[in-house]
């Protein structure tokens, strides 16, 4: 059952489509306030998803409206994560503000097997975060590396949901941007600032369009949502998709550390028990 409703779900997406803007590669630089990532990397430490541009790859803008608020989806391989990095792309428009506010919040579960409808889309809140930018020029740009280990908790937490998504092992986070005026939680004006797409496909990690999540690998199987009526709140009825050959993926890169299964981890305090046992009969 959950699988016909999911297949629901993905065509209700394939049947809206957004229009799409043109907006220059070649203005991708790295402005944005962010602290580089630093610190050690273990081998459970790596990047977790990754959409950023790379060669000839392009990036867009919505054309619809409003498009100062939305969401994506961000999935990989694991059965939890603690987020620690993200970089995520945005477009300034001509005559935009050199100065806003971008609220960032990410979800850890969302409803992908009820009938399309008003009711949220996102549910487990896990954290949600203001960043002030300033000194902005129009143009399409990818943050630097922002550092998330110093929200509580040393990052955002992400967890599999195999009741919802219909298969284990596969880590699903989704991730909120809104463009408000400094200081306020008013939208920008006149769409001058909005999320920005690069529609050839994921470098690392796993979308909806993925034929494991029940996707068909096309452009129309991939999905962002789109705050169609600027309440702040992305509902079921908000999911928008584009026209191939464009894929609805946020410019967004996030880096993390895997974190163990519960076993995994219980293999390894056996093998330091077994350890200290040999070395005390030594």
């Amino acid at each position: 059952m959950l699988w016909t409703q999911r297949h629901f779900l993905l065509a209700v997406f394939a049947a809206i489509v957004a229009s799409a803007a043109s907006v220059n590669a070649t203005q991708i630089d790295h402005a944005g306030p962010s602290t580089p990532y630093t610190g050690s990397v273990s081998r459970l430490e790596a990047v977790l998803y990754d959409n950023a541009p790379v060669g000839a790859e392009t990036v867009f803008t919505s054309g619809a409206s409003p498009r100062t608020g939305g969401a994506d989806e961000a999935l990989f391989d694991g059965t939890a994560a603690l987020i620690n990095s993200m970089q995520f792309g945005y477009s300034v428009a001509t005559g935009g503000p050199a100065a806003f506010d971008v609220r960032v919040r990410f979800w850890d579960d969302a409803d992908l097997v009820s009938p399309s409808g008003p009711g949220p889309q996102f549910s487990a809140l896990s954290s949600d975060f203001t960043l002030s930018f300033t000194g902005q020029v129009a143009g399409a740009f990818i943050t630097a590396p922002i550092d998330l280990s110093t929200l509580p908790g040393g990052g955002v937490s992400a967890t599999a949901n195999p009741v919802s998504l219909g298969v284990p092992n596969i880590v699903d986070t989704y991730v909120q941007l809104d463009f408000y005026q400094p200081g306020t939680q008013t939208s920008v004006l006149a769409n001058g600032v909005t999320f920005l797409f690069d529609g050839s496909g994921v470098n690392t990690g796993r979308t909806f369009a993925d034929t494991l999540l029940g996707g068909d690998g096309t452009a129309a199987a991939e999905v962002y949502w789109r705050d169609v009526n600027g309440n702040g709140t992305i509902s079921l009825d908000e999911a928008r998709n584009f026209a191939a050959p464009n894929r609805a993926n946020f410019v967004l890169h996030l880096e993390g550390r895997l974190v163990p299964e519960p076993t995994s981890m219980g293999l390894v305090g056996m093998g330091v028990a077994v350890l200290a046992l040999i070395r005390r009969r030594s």
